[in-house]
């Protein structure tokens, strides 16, 4: 069972609201709902600042997954050249060691 205390934390909360609204009106109440006024408009700045930030956060992530993918394309195009170039590397080694093989018995029939 809840705490009689806590039970009562609505209608105390309702009557200390109700108190403060009164000292408020007593005591320059307008001066008051001005404040509240203009803390009100500071949140929505807030809220609008922090929207355009979340904006600007989604745009600089779905730039930075499109360069991701260009450096992804590119790499994998530097990677096919390396490829190419030591399958040439390769092949130039092999005609290399045929043609020593070719002279070294040309040498030897001399």
């Amino acid at each position: 069972m809840a705490s009689p205390w806590l039970m009562m934390a609505g209608p105390v909360s309702s009557a200390f609201s109700s108190l403060m609204g009164a000292f408020f009106n007593f005591t320059g109440g307008a001066q008051a709902y001005s404040y509240q006024a203009d803390i009100a408009g500071y949140q929505q700045q807030l809220y609008n600042q922090q929207a355009e930030y979340y904006n600007w956060l989604g745009q600089a992530q779905a730039k930075g997954a499109e360069y991701n993918a260009l450096i992804a394309e590119r790499q994998a195009e530097i990677s096919r050249m390396v490829g190419e170039f030591n399958a040439t590397v390769y092949e130039a080694d092999k005609v290399a060691v045929e043609a020593n093989t070719k002279y070294e018995a040309y040498q030897l029939r001399k």
